[in-house]
């Protein structure tokens, strides 16, 4: 498993596409520092801050991983992959595991970038304890996001080399994350318990229940993704 991990970032240096999609996500951030100053001490609705940082983070995350795998699809580099001594779950299970670490690293570096910015530009309105809440609020939104796009590799291995219906996943994801309401139906789905889980305002409205049944929804997702995936690519002859 390490070989194969360490073959997959291999690959992931020479190719651009994820340096970019990092660049990205930070520009956005710096540019959202500087045009909403008002949120700089995190006391009123950081939450307006936070979702449009994760929704950025999480379309980027879902072109990384449409181009981990596809690109192997377009230049047949899974002929490869699949006559060598490699089992095809390990494939699939060491693609996730870059991909949670390009998502992880571009997260822990946005936060850092928001945090000490607004720490730096507005000192004066910052507020420690507001600051621990947002890192804690905006990390748990993009972990948990991760985990229920895990469905978008089985939609990847289904599309092979077809570009647009990942997109089009990503796309309907990261709307679905930004929907937020007290609804019960809204603590089931997995991308609408997101955010319902990691608010600490949505946490007390929904309870305890409503935090076991969202959360449960979402590792269910992400367990399901990452099994179909498995099976799908398992079963293909290239």
């Amino acid at each position: 498993m390490l070989n194969t991990v360490s073959v997959e970032f291999t690959k992931m240096r020479k190719n651009k596409m994820f340096i970019i999609s990092s660049m990205i996500v930070w520009i956005f951030t710096a540019f959202l520092i500087i045009i909403d100053p008002s949120s700089a001490d995190f006391s009123d609705g950081w939450l307006g801050v936070a979702s449009p940082l994760n929704t950025v983070i999480s379309i980027m995350s879902g072109f990384v991983i449409t181009v981990l795998i596809q690109r192997e699809y377009q230049d047949n580099t899974l002929i490869n992959v699949l006559t060598a001594p490699v089992a095809r779950v390990e494939f699939i299970i060491s693609k996730s595991i870059v991909w949670f670490i390009w998502h992880f690293v571009t997260l822990t570096i946005n936060i850092a970038i928001i945090t000490l910015g607004y720490r730096f530009i507005f000192s004066e309105t910052f507020q420690i304890n507001k600051a621990v809440e947002f890192i804690t609020g905006l990390g748990s939104l993009g972990l948990l996001s991760f985990v229920t796009f895990l469905p978008l590799l089985w939609i990847v291995v289904k599309q092979r080399k077809t570009f647009y219906p990942s997109v089009l996943f990503t796309l309907i994801f990261a709307v679905l994350l930004i929907a937020i309401a007290n609804y019960p139906i809204f603590n089931v789905i997995p991308w609408t318990a997101v955010t319902l889980v990691s608010v600490p305002e949505s946490r007390a409205i929904i309870g305890t229940p409503g935090m076991i049944i969202g959360l449960s929804s979402i590792f269910i997702c992400g367990i399901l993704g990452l099994s179909f995936a498995c099976f799908s690519f398992s079963k293909q002859d290239q």
